[in-house]
């Protein structure tokens, strides 16, 4: 007949820490991820709205300049 091992209670302890670090761990790494993808987020959106408003002002420049050459040559 086998016997199961004994294990002492401060093994038993160790195995809790280790695992309770790694959960913490895990909940620290989730959290870090979600921070970063934020981040990444907000300079995507920050990218696209700079896009956005240099083409917007590149056509109001244009188009004053348009009006200023058609009132100079009138």
């Amino acid at each position: 007949m086998v016997s199961a091992p004994v294990v002492e209670q401060e093994e038993l302890d160790l195995g809790a820490e280790t695992l309770a670090d790694r959960t913490q761990k895990a909940s620290e790494w989730v959290k870090n991820r979600a921070n970063h993808q934020d981040r990444v987020g907000a300079v995507v959106m920050f990218s696209i709205f700079a896009f956005w408003h240099k083409i917007c002002c590149s056509w109001e420049v244009l188009s004053v300049l348009r009006r200023s050459s058609n009132v100079l040559n009138s």
